[in-house]
């Protein structure tokens, strides 16, 4: 049986009297693994809106659910870190540490360049239909509160699909945050002087 994180500190700073406890590895694993299957449901979620089947949208709206059950998890974990000052991580000296951090950089990008393409494709006549946004139609019909406009079909694929991948990557930031926390022990450091 693995138990919880050892300290290195002071005993009475990390006892259960306080009211922080320290998760056991084996539940910290858990929700690591668990996280990785939930960006996995997420990609899978963004393949079916983008190409069908559409009910596959489902992973995607339990992804960000879970996202954020995995961002409360590691915060608290965080947080009863730097109280009791011993916790590094499940990987604390892991030559991986920067590769969370680099993807969701590129994932912001991304994220930011797809919203504009959104909002300069649709201007301001709508969003798309329900259904996979590249599939096929007799007509692309764009819809703004009631109000519908045809549109080529390069034009509608772009409104929907640019809607589609800046959501994912967006709902899906909280649960990277949450690995880069739990492995890693601490959330990705911003060096201002290179912005």
């Amino acid at each position: 049986m693995i138990g919880p994180i050892r300290c290195r500190c002071r005993p009475e700073r990390a006892s259960a009297d306080n009211g922080l406890i320290l998760m056991s590895r084996k539940l910290l694993w858990s929700a690591c693994l668990l996280l990785i299957l939930n960006l996995c449901g997420m990609g899978f979620s963004l393949w079916s809106v983008l190409f069908g089947p559409w009910n596959g949208v489902f992973f995607g709206l339990a992804g960000f659910f879970v996202g954020f059950c995995g961002l409360a998890l590691a915060n608290y974990q965080w947080a009863v870190a730097r109280f009791s000052g011993h916790w590094t991580g499940l990987l604390p000296n892991s030559r991986f540490a920067t590769v969370i951090p680099r993807v969701t950089k590129i994932g912001g990008v991304i994220a930011v360049l797809t919203l504009a393409v959104m909002f300069l494709a649709a201007r301001s006549e709508g969003v798309t239909e329900q259904g996979p946004a590249l599939a096929q139609r007799q007509k692309y019909l764009l819809n703004s509160h009631g109000q519908e406009t045809e549109v080529s079909r390069l034009r509608y694929s772009l409104v929907g699909a640019s809607f589609f991948v800046t959501w994912h990557l967006v709902a899906s930031l909280p649960s990277f945050y949450a690995l880069q926390v739990l492995l890693f022990g601490k959330p990705a450091s911003v060096d201002r002087r290179r912005l």
